[in-house]
């Protein structure tokens, strides 16, 4: 997160709008299973993914292909 706010790496709009509280973060095994994942959630609604922050620990780690 850190990166992201120097300008080192990542998006304009994070840069710009830093998350208030981070709910959730999942170590995975490579970027093509991090943006599976990261399509995945942002595609459920806002009550389904405050759901799955409380559901999953707030350090959790995939090993394999992206699930929910």
């Amino acid at each position: 997160m850190m990166e992201h706010r120097e300008g080192r790496i990542g998006a304009r709009f994070t840069r710009a709008n830093p998350p208030a509280r981070l709910l959730a973060v999942r170590r995975v095994v490579g970027r093509p299973t991090a943006l599976k994942l990261e399509a995945a959630l942002k595609k459920l609604r806002r009550p389904q993914k405050l759901h799955w922050a409380d559901e999953h620990p707030l350090w959790e780690t995939v090993s394999t292909a992206a699930t929910l």
